[in-house]
């Protein structure tokens, strides 16, 4: 993370995204999440080098309904726009959106336009705006919109 968040986010935060960095993946943290009963984390690899993380949440019945949160999908700069994003999509539908219809979420930052355009390509759309409440976030960053997508299993 040290190598792959700065280039996209550093200018997020007042200390260039240290904070971030150090309070999710410190040693303590980490663990803490690798346990979690409903967490998956994988190391993404292209190639055979390592080149990004996904963490998925879920499945969870939410309300009567499946929801699984895509909550970390980070890319290095060398292998985007590689169609990797998409298959890792592709593929956490097809591993953990099994019930009949699911909604598959996540969070996309307001000031990062192309990410939202690539997940509405993928049939997301917005459907909440609310804002981080991070301190370090530079205030004029910290707008993020809540994506959704139904997705409907025929099995």
């Amino acid at each position: 993370m040290e190598r792959i968040y700065p280039p996209a986010y550093a200018h997020f935060w007042d200390d260039g995204g240290a904070w971030y960095i150090n309070h999710l993946y410190n040693p303590t943290n980490f663990a803490r999440e690798l346990v979690e009963p409903l967490a998956h984390y994988y190391l993404v690899q292209w190639r055979d080098a390592d080149c990004g993380i996904l963490r998925v949440i879920g499945p969870a019945p939410v309300e009567g309904r499946s929801e699984v949160k895509l909550n970390r999908i980070y890319l290095g700069e060398e292998v985007q726009g590689q169609g990797i994003g998409r298959a890792l999509v592709e593929w956490v539908e097809a591993t953990f959106c099994t019930a009949s219809e699911t909604v598959l979420w996540l969070e996309a930052m307001e000031q990062q336009p192309q990410a939202r355009r690539f997940y509405e390509k993928l049939g997301f759309s917005s459907t909440r705006h609310f804002a981080y409440p991070y301190e370090g976030l530079l205030p004029e960053m910290r707008g993020a919109f809540r994506m959704e997508k139904i997705v409907t299993n025929r099995s």
